[in-house]
């Protein structure tokens, strides 16, 4: 049974929820049909299907005429729940709207043995939203310019939402004689750049930790407590002219819902069973899902060994030469032909970048929408270049 679905819109509104702002996805009503899209009012949206389950898991509203392409992602024994990912290309190609696939880990007190389960990253230790931004910044290859205030909206409310579930928690608590679990949430915004090519860059990447500790029984003096935190990144990127503008399409269209009933569904399952089946991949093997947090953390990782400062310098150094960005999280998922779990210290794909230069041959851009087409949008007449299998530049 498979739980992942990949949806390859090039248009694509059903009721709307969580932003960019970093809010928790809000439910909805289930949105009923195959996975599609449809076109009302400049806004398009796509729906996302659990096939394993049958059932529509998501709806994604962004902007009419752009591309859409998304995937649903199975749970490991780390975090049960399937997660999401998607980017949205401006017609061009130029501009993106990503949601990177969350990193997780686990682990107890010190002191205490614990085995942290299958696709945990290792650390043993919360981590600031702002920080996990510098070290995001630098595996994507691109020069961090600095934290920018949180939105006040976004920060209220996810202030009251942590207050919402930390009193719930205390009142089953109480009712059960138990020490209650609680919950906190890290929310911090940042500005990158970088070169693709000839254009000039601009980013912003949002960012949210959410960790729970969890207290667990003891006898004798010595409570202790296990811990689970999740780091989620949405990412923004566009040329400087256009950057402002694609910022305000992405505050005011970009809206990500979960589906009620498929909440509810994948609940009860979880309630169940260890973890929801991983199932036979359709699309990639299992072998590319089985090694997806493998990744990630060994990326992480790498990008801790130079610190915060030391990492987003390196960073910027590369930034700032003509080139696209580094492979993402993103991209290996949708990515289907990505050979990077080869070897996971190097960029290994059989993929390519599709690459656009002007009848001059002097501007030129890399970008991974295969249905990419700048002209029209972009002054001049362009052309697609012969791609080159195993292209890792992005």
């Amino acid at each position: 049974m498979a739980v992942v679905a990949l949806v390859c819109l090039g248009a694509a509104r059903a009721t709307d929820t969580e932003r960019l702002s970093g809010a928790a996805p809000a439910a909805q009503g289930g949105v009923h049909g195959v996975v599609y899209a449809q076109v009302q009012d400049a806004v398009q949206t796509a729906v996302i299907r659990d096939p394993g389950m049958d059932m529509d898991a998501y709806t994604v509203t962004y902007p009419a005429r752009w591309h859409f392409q998304g995937a649903l992602v199975p749970g490991t024994p780390c975090m049960r729940s399937a997660d999401l990912v998607f980017r949205v290309f401006s017609p061009d190609g130029l501009a993106e709207i990503e949601k990177l696939l969350t990193l997780t880990w686990r682990w107890a007190d010190s002191g205490r043995t614990f085995a942290a389960p299958e696709g945990c990253a290792p650390l043993k230790t919360a981590m600031s939203a702002a920080d996990y931004l510098k070290y995001i910044s630098s595996i994507l290859g691109v020069e961090y310019v600095g934290e920018q205030p949180v939105a006040p909206a976004m920060a209220a409310g996810n202030a009251r939402h942590v207050d919402e579930v930390n009193a719930m928690w205390a009142k089953t608590a109480l009712s059960s004689k138990q020490k209650p679990s609680t919950m906190t949430r890290d929310v911090a915004s940042a500005t990158v750049r970088y070169r693709n090519n000839t254009f000039s860059m601009a980013g912003r990447l949002d960012g949210k930790v959410e960790c729970v500790s969890t207290p667990q029984p003891f006898a004798g003096q010595h409570p202790w407590s296990t811990h689970f935190c999740s780091a989620s990144a949405y990412y923004v990127h566009a040329p400087d002219a256009r950057f402002n503008a694609v910022i305000a399409q992405t505050d005011t269209v970009i809206r990500v819902t979960a589906v009620t009933a498929w909440l509810q569904a994948t609940g009860e399952r979880r309630l169940r069973q260890a973890y929801p089946p991983i199932g036979d991949y359709r699309y990639y093997g299992e072998q590319h899902f089985y090694a997806l947090p493998a990744r990630q953390g060994k990326d992480l990782m790498r990008a801790m060994q130079f610190g915060t400062d030391s990492a987003t310098r390196r960073a910027a150094r590369i930034a700032n030469t003509a080139h696209a960005i580094a492979l993402d999280w993103t991209d290996i998922v949708l990515d289907p032909h990505t050979n990077w779990w080869l070897d996971s210290a190097q960029t290994m794909r059989a993929a390519t970048r599709y690459t656009w230069l002007d009848t001059s041959a002097k501007a030129g851009f890399q970008t991974d929408d295969p249905d990419a087409d700048p002209n029209g949008v972009l002054p001049g007449t362009w052309s697609r270049q012969q791609p080159v299998p195993g292209d890792s530049a992005k």
